[in-house]
């Protein structure tokens, strides 16, 4: 937060948002855009595009099937696997290793290949993942799988993010915000005692099934979204 102060200034976002613009990448924000007062107009302008609500439904999926496996990593290391607690909530971090990577590079080849290209190869990959976890059966296991599940894992959000600035640049901070909020919120409280549900009574195999289901069906509202990125863009 020390650090913050002194970074983040508005010089420095000014010459972050310079270094982007004569790249021809994504700016984050449109600061010549003066929003509603109102945070509830605001909400629905963006909702209105077609983009933004089709987006919200895509990340409402990643993430319970992000938070699904998440909440419940630990313990399925400790019970099923037989690590210690310390040794496995270390291991059930490792997606973090690689995923900062991840979002940095698929952010990246987003803004020249397409958006909806690169979250149909995202998606396939969080899916494969999610069904390895199934076969965690050791330590090593856990490392290997965990750490190229980071790749995927948050990626998505990524690119989704991109899209949602793409498609609604006056709405943006209202866009973000309501993937954020709706999004992280809503799925991480959802999905928890569903989730619960299928390893107490099904096992944990069909919990990681189910979890990998949902992220499968991120291809529906994706088909619908209109590409905001690369040749395929919309005009």
């Amino acid at each position: 937060m020390l650090l913050q102060s002194f970074v983040g200034t508005k010089r420095n976002e000014q010459r972050v948002y310079n270094w982007i613009t004569e790249r021809q990448l994504t700016v984050p924000v449109d600061h010549s855009y003066q929003p509603n007062r109102n945070p509830l107009k605001h909400f629905a302008e963006a909702v209105r595009d077609r983009n933004v609500g089709l987006g919200l439904l895509t990340n409402f999926m990643y993430l319970w099937a992000e938070m699904g496996v998440a909440t419940f990593l630990t313990l399925d290391l400790t019970s099923k696997v037989g690590l210690p607690l310390s040794e496995a909530a270390v291991i059930s971090g490792a997606s973090g290793i690689t995923g900062w990577m991840g979002q940095i590079v698929w952010g990246a080849i987003s803004d020249k290949l397409g958006r909806k290209f690169c979250l149909r190869i995202l998606t396939v990959g969080f899916t494969a993942c999610i069904l390895c976890c199934m076969f965690i059966n050791s330590a090593a296991t856990a490392w290997l799988i965990l750490i190229i599940w980071g790749i995927f894992r948050n990626s998505p959000y990524a690119v989704l993010y991109a899209m949602l600035v793409d498609s609604a640049p006056k709405s943006a901070g209202a866009s973000l915000g309501l993937l954020v909020g709706v999004g992280l919120g809503l799925s991480g409280a959802l999905v928890t005692p569903v989730a619960g549900y299928f390893i107490q009574h099904f096992g944990w195999h069909w919990d990681y099934v189910m979890l990998a289901a949902v992220c499968l069906l991120t291809f529906i509202p994706m088909s619908l979204m209109r590409e905001t990125s690369g040749d395929k863009a919309s005009v």
